[in-house]
């Protein structure tokens, strides 16, 4: 969990929350993974949804996606520009349990 860096209210209580991005690409594409995303609302300010992975294969190359309710947050072309999202978007995701991720 990133709590020095989060206001109280963006951190997860209790759940295993990872920003191992390189860990979230390999497990993205085997499994769509819970993911929190922070995004900016106008005359809010930053605010965080909870979102979901998704991975296809695109004319031989990777596409990773972050989204929900369809709002992608993330639509990134290649491992290297997800990880850079990812880093942008604060994301967190929930640690799928071993089983899952193997």
């Amino acid at each position: 969990m990133l709590t020095e860096q989060q206001p109280p209210e963006f951190v997860l209580a209790g759940y295993a929350g990872s920003s191992d991005y390189e860990r979230l690409a390999r497990v993205a594409r085997k499994a769509s993974i819970i993911c929190i995303v922070d995004y900016d609302m106008p005359g809010v300010g930053t605010v965080r949804d909870i979102a979901r992975t998704q991975y296809t294969l695109h004319r031989g190359e990777e596409v990773f996606m972050v989204c929900a309710r369809g709002i992608s947050y993330i639509h990134a072309f290649g491992k290297a520009d997800f990880i850079g999202l990812c880093e942008l978007r604060h994301v967190e995701f929930i640690e799928p349990p071993h089983s899952a991720a193997a």
